[in-house]
């Protein structure tokens, strides 16, 4: 999920942007200490998931900056003040953090966010289009994975094998993040497509063979979370 934070406090700000480091289901696409500039930088893009919001801020405070988002993105507060709590759910927010922030109670409420996240991508992008000299439509459930070998990009089903003509960042930005796991810098895998996953690896079947894929701690720790929310 790309999420950003909106915080006048530095030091609130750049632990923040530790835990999301740490969190592979997110990826921080800005760090605001004003809420208008955050304001700005979300009118311009489009593609922010989740924001986490502070609400003591001179400017602008969190309350306004809910009314101006107007519930078009998810958001997490992030407050030394719990008497706002009841006040930000009206705004149905995911979740309310109280300073300081430990890294679980963060982690779990980034489990919220993804959940949510992932629920309202479920019926989107049933499809993925894939470009050589024509048009393919090819349902998420029946593709295994994605190969990056050098600069090439492939995607397997269990019996084909096709070209893709974008690159493995531009995949990754149209993938619904629901149904894929970036493993490492070759493959991202289709979830329900991994047919083994113990020690350090995960085993899949594609394009007629299996394949083992090795994966980091870190990884390991993610993907243990999301195979457990199928």
């Amino acid at each position: 999920m790309n999420c950003i934070i909106i915080d006048d406090d530095k030091t609130s700000r750049v632990l923040i942007e530790s835990y999301i480091k740490k969190t592979k289901t997110l990826e921080l696409c800005g760090s605001f200490s004003s809420p208008i500039e955050a304001l700005k930088s979300l009118r311009a893009n489009q593609k922010i998931d989740l924001i986490f919001l502070d609400i003591l801020m001179p400017q602008m405070n969190g309350l306004q900056v809910l009314d101006k988002i107007n519930g078009e993105k998810q958001v997490i507060v992030v407050s030394g003040k719990k008497e706002f709590a009841l006040e930000t759910f009206n705004y149905q927010v995911t979740d309310y953090l109280l300073k300081p922030i430990s890294y679980e109670r963060f982690f779990n409420a980034a489990g919220k966010a993804y959940k949510k996240d992932r629920e309202r991508n479920t019926n989107n992008n049933d499809f993925i289009i894939i470009k050589e000299k024509s048009f393919v439509k090819i349902d998420h459930s029946k593709i295994c994975c994605f190969v990056c070998n050098n600069s090439n990009v492939y995607l397997y089903t269990k019996t084909e094998k096709y070209k893709i003509l974008k690159n493995i960042e531009d995949i990754i930005k149209c993938l619904p993040n629901n149904i894929y796991i970036h493993l490492n810098s070759k493959y991202i895998v289709n979830l329900k497509h991994i047919s083994k996953f113990e020690k350090d690896s995960v085993e899949i079947n594609c394009n007629s063979q299996i394949i083992d894929i090795q994966i980091s701690e870190e990884i390991k720790k993610d993907l243990k979370i999301l195979l457990n929310k199928m």
